[in-house]
């Protein structure tokens, strides 16, 4: 591979601001800045899910003196703002993956992201890290969506792939999410593979137990990639270090630093809001589940431990293009959709509002794979990295400890198209993408 330096400044913006709900009910870890030079068996570039994942099955499972770097602190990216819901699956629809690959690789695609949300509980119990983890999902039906053939084809399809799910009708629905009535038409109900909780209280509590394994850098941009001399050198504004191996853990900006990998994916910005605290007596949301609207419709929902009301969703942007006007606008739909589904709280205030960055591919599958055999990257969850990242981070491990440049499973069966314009075209290619996937759910 050839030398890549960043020439461009990483994109964000307002959105990393302090009224992120998570960093207000976090203290925040330090680690120091690297400096100087230093040698690793592999180091690791961005201190999100994926990398605090991989560099955990390094150093638990495996003896490798290993480093990770983070441009700015601990799940500073999306692994810090996301909505805190650990799902099963993927952003594709099973049934379009079935499609795809047919049953028997669909299962196997399928067990990876059931391991990933396994790995998260058995790290969250072993290590008793408190992180505020509850039971149960929820995926509510709008009437313009509701075609119970349809339903009922996917329900036997999760069954199958071990995941029987409950139905609701509309008012049980109402009763669970406390929505205005005849919002919802019904409702899929997984209560016992499904999870949600406080992600950047879990980043830093695996952080901490890292630590003790591995050297931890924050305020430590990578601005170049070189593997010329055959092993890796990252270099950063203030030092250097070299490894054997590198795993790329940006998702969304990778493409800033390895400019092919920009065109895997295109750029969703996320918006976040959550309430003040909801009165006792409105008992809102009381099964507490957390919720994602089906049918592609990006907004998502859940009740914190303090009990708010916590509400989010996306759309495309251009990195760098009217960003207070772009995040004015999300902020608008979420406040609206608060006060048409929940018009009971529709006055509450918000004193929370934050957002980011998420990577979506064409297929909605991710992205992995390996550049000359010591560059291993992945990314392009398309918004299901929490429970992915904790799959795929024990994978690359096995097979850089095995000196693989293949994941030897069923990963490898993806393939997702390539993108013009690495990121000049994202607001179009995501449109083209929201059309073709109303068009696409009429058949799934």
């Amino acid at each position: 591979m050839r030398p890549y330096f960043i020439h461009q400044s990483v994109y964000d913006d307002v959105f990393t601001s302090d009224k992120n709900y998570y960093r207000k009910t976090t203290k925040r870890l330090q680690f120091p800045k690297l400096t100087g030079e230093k040698d690793y068996d592999v180091i690791i570039v961005g201190g999100g899910l994926s990398g605090l994942a991989t560099a955990y099955y390094l150093t638990q499972k495996h003896d490798l003196k290993t480093a990770l770097f983070e441009r700015h602190f601990i799940g500073w990216g999306a692994s810090g703002r996301n909505g805190g819901q650990i799902l099963p699956g993927y952003m594709a629809p099973a049934t379009r993956m079935v499609r795809r690959f047919g049953f028997e690789k669909t299962r196997k695609l399928w067990e990876i992201s059931v391991t990933g949300v396994n790995n998260i509980l058995r790290l969250i119990d072993r290590h008793k890290i408190d992180c505020d983890l509850a039971p149960g999902a929820v995926t509510p039906i709008r009437p313009v969506h509701y075609h119970l053939p349809s339903i009922e084809k996917e329900m036997k399809l999760m069954e199958r792939l071990g995941k029987p799910l409950e139905l609701y009708d509309a008012v049980r629905t109402q009763e669970a999410l406390s929505n205005t009535e005849d919002y919802y038409s019904a409702a899929l109900v997984d209560k016992h593979n499904a999870w949600h909780f406080h992600p950047l209280k879990y980043a830093n509590g695996l952080a901490k137990i890292i630590a003790e394994n591995a050297d931890i850098y924050e305020d430590t941009s990578v601005i170049g990639i070189d593997n010329s001399s055959g092993k890796v050198t990252v270099f950063t504004p203030e030092g250097r270090a070299t490894a054997s191996n590198v795993v790329l853990c940006g998702d969304s900006y990778l493409g800033q630093l390895v400019p092919k990998l920009r065109r895997k994916y295109v750029l969703i910005r996320n918006a976040m809001i959550a309430t003040d605290k909801l009165p006792a007596k409105t008992n809102f949301m009381p099964e507490n589940l957390c919720a994602s609207e089906y049918g592609g419709d990006l907004l998502f929902y859940r009740k914190t431990a303090d009990n708010r009301l916590m509400i989010g969703g996306g759309d495309a942007v251009q990195p760098n293009a009217h960003m207070i006007t772009s995040e004015q606008k999300i902020i608008d739909v979420l406040k609206d959709s608060m006060k048409t589904i929940f018009p009971q709280i529709g006055d509450i205030g918000i004193p929370y509002v934050w957002g980011g960055y998420i990577g979506v591919t064409t297929s909605y599958l991710p992205y992995t794979g390996c550049i000359d055999g010591n560059i291993y990257y992945m990314g392009g969850y398309s918004g299901h990295g929490v429970n992915l990242t904790h799959a795929f981070g024990r994978i690359f491990a096995e097979a850089i400890v095995e000196n693989r440049d293949t994941t030897d499973t069923a990963l490898d069966l993806i393939r997702n198209m390539s993108l013009p314009g690495k990121g000049d075209f994202d607001v179009y290619l995501a449109r083209l993408g929201m059309f073709l996937e109303s068009v696409k759910q009429r058949f799934d």
